[in-house]
Formats: C-alpha cells, structure tokens, sequence
C-alpha cells in the first residue's frame, strides 16, 4: 500500500506510540485519524498529510461508533486501522478491582473488535486494506502481576490470529505486533518497571513497514524487544 494519501485511524493518538506514529505517518503524506480521549494537535505541512483528531472513550461502544459514523461521513474510505490504545493496572490478582478488569477488557480487547467491525464490510468491498493490532509480549507470555493485562492481550493476539485468516482471502490484511517495554509514559504510575526500555520509534517503524507492504505480502504477527535482557 501506497501511504501517501492513504487514510489511516490511530487509536489512543494523544501518547507514545499513537503519537509518534501519527507524526511518522503525516510525515509520509496519509491522512490520519487520530481516536483518543485526550485532544491531539499534529500540524501538517507541505508535502506531508494531514492529521484530525477525534474524541473518544474506547471503553464505550458508542463513542467508538460515533466516532467511525463521523470518519465515514466526511473522509474518503479507511485504508488502514491501527488498534493501538491500551492501558494496565497490574498487582496481585486478589486486589485487582472489577472496575479495572472490565476497563482493561474494554479498552484493549473489545475497543479492537469494534473498530474492527466498522471499517471491515468497507475492506471487503475494496477487496483490500490493512489491520494492525498493538498487542504486547505480555499476549506471549504470563507475567507475575499482571493477569488482567496479560489476559487481554493474549485475547487480543488470538483475535487477529483468527481474524486474520478470515479474512486474507477478501485482500484484507491482519497484522499483529508485540512490543517488549517501550520508553513511553504507559509505565510513569504502574508497579511494573521493565528495564531496558526500547525507544518508540523501532515500533512505530515496523508498523509503517506493515501497511507499506506491497499488497501480495502479510505480516503476521511480529515481536519487537529491546535487544538486552529484560529485567523485571
């Protein structure tokens, strides 16, 4: 896919790796959407596209089809969707509220399935077009006090893993990618504090390779980690 001019949505666009990639995509000429509760300002330029930003809660069905109704009516059809808000709250399982539980399932696994569902019947259509679902190396393998987040983004890799193979033979594209820790504000007020943090940008490159990928090629599932150990 050409990424010039190509329209793209971005969820969770106000902070890391949202932000850093709706910058990197005007930058390459796509017309960004940009989904988050907090306002995002990305100023476009000559020879670079344009970014809008759309409020919305994630952990809302509703807000997340008003904002895709809005998308539809005053945007050329979506080419690609990138699933990228999520948030955490990790800690022992016995203290983990059900408030907590039900938002963590909200934002990272259901937020996806209904974007999913608003931009699909328009890709089939087309006959093609590109998913990228931000999961996390936590939808890999368990980590101690984190279930609930854990929990999700196992879900949220066996989504696309299944989506996927629903849909590639309508020229749909599923990608799934599973950053290790990424530098970015996700960890400013978690327990969890995972050192060697990797910078935002080797992400955000390896999703721009996904949906630049010529048409006829699919990344599936990618895992990105800084490249010393991990220490918890």
């Amino acid at each position: 896919m050409d990424i010039r001019d190509a329209v793209v949505v971005v969820t969770g666009s106000s902070s890391g790796i949202g932000l850093a990639l709706s910058e990197a995509l005007v930058e390459h000429g796509a017309f960004v959407w940009g989904l988050s509760r907090r306002k995002t300002v990305i100023a476009g330029g000559e020879g670079r596209g344009s970014f809008r930003w759309v409020e919305a809660d994630l952990a809302r069905p509703d807000a997340i089809e008003a904002a895709f109704g809005r998308i539809r009516r005053e945007s050329p059809p979506i080419d690609a969707l990138v699933n990228n808000a999520g948030w955490g709250e990790f800690g022992d399982m016995e203290k983990l509220s059900t408030e907590s539980w039900q938002g963590m399932l909200a934002v990272n696994l259901s937020a996806p399935f209904l974007a999913v569902q608003e931009v699909l019947p328009e890709m089939k259509k087309r006959g093609r077009g590109t998913i990228v679902n931000v999961a996390s190396v936590a939808g890999r393998q368990p980590i101690r006090g984190a279930v609930a987040y854990c929990t999700t983004k196992y879900g949220l890799v066996g989504f696309s893993a299944t989506l996927r193979e629903e849909v590639r033979a309508d020229g749909v594209r599923v990608t799934c990618v599973c950053p290790g820790a990424v530098d970015t504000p996700f960890f400013t007020s978690t327990s969890i504090q995972p050192e060697p943090r990797m910078g935002v940008h080797g992400v955000v490159e390896v999703i721009i390779a996904a949906i630049a990928a010529p048409d006829d090629v699919l990344y599936e599932e990618v895992v990105v980690s800084p490249l010393k150990p991990l220490v918890m």
